[in-house]
């Protein structure tokens, strides 16, 4: 297949294209703003990174998992070709399709594992265990997740759903990732894990979650989801004093609607005293309450043992990382995968002494919406 770059001036047509050619990219967009950002790299392997400390040094877009591991590892998208906008300029349309000439037919060899579903039984009885576990042990909350697994529609189109999902979500970290190793990735993050900009830092607690209403400005916050948001909060204190950062603004908590559902918010801007310490305190945040539970290793251990599939790299984070002089890094929540013919909707609930199991379930399926909803608008194009 040749391209000309008649062919390649929208950037549409080069998400396809890169798809046939099994390379590597992440085409985001970041909350209120008009423009997506495209960043390539040519091959279907990008380099892998087994800390969050070795990417001293490094720019890119980052991909890291929940659970760093040779299976699922940190990944750095190289910036070889970076696209601002939706219209490709003619000197880039015109480099890009001599690329594509150069490398048509290359694909990468696809040995991708197919994640597991849980069932309603499963997942109720699973949430059960972990309310007894809270009760005779030292944990205080333990978010638990599962995968749900359904039948592309004939109607799907990538670069389709990713236009869809920013036209929905102005307020979110919109995402299309396509690792060629493992899937093809798109979100609308609420939470950033952290944002750097110039002097300043900028991370947040999002926990505790609600189905929107009309009238949910009216409506007090249930204890459970007041307790649940309120240890994410705790946890990021703890931090902020264990580096000593001492110029802080705190605002919140308070309602941050994301689509179909809503959560308490806090927010932390600091100022950047540990320029050289802020990978360190990134991997102490990761992963924070909000995605696995308090006190966090021990929350961390009940989730390997209780869930039956890896999460891969939902509840990671992922964004540009010391791209154009910034850092937007972003949890990977309200995402979904493909792999062939199947998509893999992945959500989680928070799980407390207060919990009732199907509760918690209808939690994961008001979250499943956020991308669902979106899924089925595409049968009317």
């Amino acid at each position: 297949m040749r391209l000309t770059s008649e062919k390649l001036q929208s950037l549409a047509a080069v998400q396809e294209y890169a798809l046939t050619c099994s390379w590597s990219f992440a085409s985001y967009r970041l909350p209120h703003s008009d423009t997506t950002h495209t960043v390539i790299e040519f091959s279907s392997r990008p380099d892998s990174f087994d800390t969050i400390a070795e990417l001293e040094g490094e720019s890119g877009f980052v991909v890291a998992p929940f659970d760093l591991n040779d299976q699922h590892p940190l990944v750095l998208i190289r910036p070889e070709l970076v696209i601002h906008g939706d219209i490709l300029p003619a000197d880039i349309s015109t480099a890009l399709s001599q690329k594509a000439e150069k490398i048509d037919g290359i694909h990468s060899s696809r040995s991708r594992k197919i994640p597991g579903e849980s069932s309603r039984e499963e997942y109720i009885r699973q949430v059960g265990q972990i309310v007894e576990m809270i009760s005779d042990s030292p944990l205080e909350k333990v978010v638990l997740s599962r995968i749900s697994n359904e039948k592309i529609p004939p109607e799907f189109s990538p670069s389709l759903f990713f236009d869809r999902l920013k036209q929905a979500y102005k307020d979110a970290f919109v995402f299309m990732v396509n690792l060629p190793q493992n899937g093809l990735w798109f979100g609308a993050s609420p939470e950033p894990l952290m944002i750097s900009k110039g002097d300043y830092i900028h991370t947040v607690s999002l926990a505790g979650t609600r189905e929107y209403q009309p009238d949910s400005d009216k409506l007090e916050w249930g204890q459970k989801e007041i307790h649940e948001q309120q240890v994410v909060t705790e946890y990021i204190r703890s931090l902020i004093l264990k580096y000593g950062i001492e110029d802080v603004s705190i605002s919140g908590p308070y309602t941050h609607r994301a689509g179909k559902i809503e959560h308490l918010r806090t927010d932390f801007v600091m100022k950047n005293s540990i320029p050289d310490e802020v990978l360190s305190f990134i991997a102490d945040l990761h992963p924070t309450p909000s995605l696995c539970g308090l006190p966090k290793e021990r929350a961390f251990r009940t989730i390997k043992e209780i869930e039956n599939h890896q999460r891969e790299y939902y509840t990671g984070f992922l964004g540009p990382f010391h791209l154009f002089n910034e850092s937007h890094l972003y949890v990977n929540l309200r995402s979904l995968k493909t792999i062939g013919e199947s998509i893999f909707y992945y959500q989680g609930a928070g799980i407390t002494s207060d919990s009732i199991p199907e509760m918690e379930w209808q939690e994961t399926c008001n979250k499943k919406k956020t991308m669902e909803f979106i899924i089925q608008s595409l049968k009317h194009k």
